[in-house]
């Protein structure tokens, strides 16, 4: 009897200790913040980096040694859908028939997809709403560095592509500046009418803290389910 009661203190104490790690590791995780690192250029294209705290992972493109393990695995699934077909057996088509009207007859359990669908627009907007007053705007640039050459065969053309766009960019950032959302922020917008072709230039990274968007993703997936059950 004691040592059973032993092992059960012992498992006790080692259950304690690994909810306690994975409790602080959550605390420490929760507050870090989350970085996103866009860059785009015409010589090396688009670059996507993600990380947490000072971890940084470029997400694409990809190295040449993720593309191997891609396509390596990828080969490993057609073989084994190709090993799977193979030992399948072939059903007659009344088997398929009898198949199909039992699937039919099992009442279908509604997904996270159903109640998407059931959302009307007035709850889509409420979910913009709730994302930006929750999530988006918590969100921080850290850098932003955008250099846009507005450039068509057309000159008129070129002039209103400049007027728009400078009527819609700057206002944005004169907003994100006046809410101290810019850290580090150059933005140079002029028109080319030597050009025919758009040019920009973009580095920019933005971040927020972790439990920001976990807080905004539970309140929008609760409204989801609420609203989308109660509309069949």
């Amino acid at each position: 009897m004691n040592i059973f009661l032993t092992v059960l203190s012992i498992l006790g104490i080692v259950i304690a200790s690994i909810l306690g790690l994975v409790l602080l590791l959550i605390l420490i995780l929760l507050p870090m913040r989350v970085r996103a690192v866009v860059k785009y250029d015409e010589i090396e294209g688009f670059r996507l980096w993600a990380g947490l705290g000072p971890i940084l992972l470029k997400l694409f493109p990809k190295s040449k040694k993720q593309k191997k393990k891609s396509n390596k695995k990828a080969e490993k699934a057609t073989e084994k859908t190709a090993e799977e077909f193979a030992e399948e057996p072939v059903k007659t088509v009344a088997e398929e028939a009898a198949g199909d009207s039992e699937k039919d007859s099992k009442p279908k359990k509604k997904g996270f997809g159903d109640y998407i669908k059931a959302l009307k627009f007035l709850d889509y907007i409420d979910i913009l709403e709730k994302a930006t007053k929750h999530f988006l705007s918590k969100i921080y640039v850290q850098r932003l560095h955008l250099n846009v050459d507005v450039a068509s065969a057309d000159a008129s053309k070129t002039a209103q592509m400049y007027g728009k766009l400078t009527g819609v960019i700057f206002p944005l950032l004169g907003y994100l500046d006046s809410k101290k959302k810019i850290k580090d922020g150059e933005v140079h917008i002029h028109p080319d009418f030597t050009s025919e072709k758009m040019k920009f230039v973009l580095d920019t990274e933005v971040c927020f803290r972790l439990f920001r968007a976990i807080h905004a993703g539970i309140i929008i997936l609760i409204y989801i389910y609420k609203n989308g059950r109660r509309k069949k």
